[in-house]
């Protein structure tokens, strides 16, 4: 059996309307990957481009993208690597409906893992067999706290970590939204319990995380 592990960025929601808004450590963390992979959400035709410069990029379209990017890219796709499949989409809000919604999405492709955004919450468990991955908001868009992408290893198993970016959100709509209600607070409604990233790319510091599949 080969042992060979695939590792590929994943990120979503970066929602960034030109370079300047991109954190350098991610352009040159998405340079050290096998595979990137952007599940929507970009905003900007010419993120797409930049992305597609990459060897090996697949990218899905998001709600908020402009009708160019979706016309560039699938609302869905599934991919192989390593023998394992990977399911991509954007996403489904709510949370709490977003699982069983996807199931239903991929079902008939027989995947290994559900990678999906749009909802800026992290995620990176494993239910009925299928790893589910969110890599959360590049962006910190509400409700996110932080900036985060991820990493997903691909071999003869699936294992994820959710990776935080050093700095807040700027966006106006999350400042206005944090004046009424913590972040942290939305994320225990919503998932029963706290979530927190695997490890930070300004510390290197592993933190409590989920494990993946």
């Amino acid at each position: 059996m080969s042992d060979k592990v695939t590792r590929i960025g994943v990120l979503s929601d970066t929602h960034y309307h030109n370079f300047d808004e991109v954190p350098s450590s991610l352009l040159e963390s998405l340079k050290t990957f096998d595979l990137v992979i952007h599940l929507g959400d970009f905003v900007n035709k010419d993120l797409v481009e930049y992305y597609k410069s990459f060897n090996n990029f697949y990218g899905i379209a998001g709600n908020h993208d402009p009708q160019s990017v979706k016309k560039m890219l699938p609302k869905t796709d599934v991919i192989e690597v390593n023998g394992k499949r990977l399911g991509l989409m954007h996403g489904y809000w709510f949370p709490f409906f977003c699982q069983d919604r996807s199931l239903a999405r991929f079902r008939k492709d027989k995947v290994d893992a559900i990678l999906y955004g749009h909802t800026h919450i992290i995620r990176n468990e494993t239910a009925k067999d299928i790893l589910f991955f969110n890599p959360g908001s590049a962006s910190a868009l509400w409700p996110a706290p932080w900036r985060t992408y991820g990493v997903l290893n691909v071999g003869e198993s699936l294992k994820g970590e959710i990776i935080s970016i050093p700095g807040e959100s700027t966006r106006s709509f999350s400042k206005f939204t944090d004046a009424f209600v913590k972040r942290n607070q939305v994320l225990r409604w919503v998932c029963g319990a706290e979530r927190n990233p695997d490890s930070s790319e300004e510390s290197g510091k592993k933190k409590p995380g989920s494990k993946g599949k």
